[in-house]
């Protein structure tokens, strides 16, 4: 499968995955050859350091189950490799908004 990663002000955030081969041209974009399993080891090692879904109900262990659905939370560190960013903050829709 490919993640595909998109640059979200100074960090490159995962944004969609395609499970056939897939390549952008978008200069903001990053497309990352990986596998379910791997990205839920990211989350396990996040879990295992403390790490939580910040603005999410759901807990790690959710994403450790499911990678896919928290794409978000997962970022190209300075070597180019998947990695938990533990300072994200999911943002939820402003309840009192109409």
């Amino acid at each position: 499968m490919y993640l595909i990663l998109n640059q979200d002000g100074e960090k490159t955030r995962g944004e969609a995955y395609s499970k056939v081969p897939y390549e952008s041209n978008s200069e903001t974009d990053a497309v990352v050859e990986t596998t379910e399993e791997d990205l839920a080891k990211i989350f396990e090692e996040a879990k295992a350091s403390g790490g939580e879904l910040n603005g999410s109900d759901a807990s790690i262990d959710s994403a450790i189950e499911d990678p896919l659905g928290f794409l978000d939370y997962l970022i190209l560190d300075s070597n180019g490799a998947i990695a938990f960013d533990d300072a994200y903050t999911r943002e939820t829709p402003d309840s009192t908004s109409a």
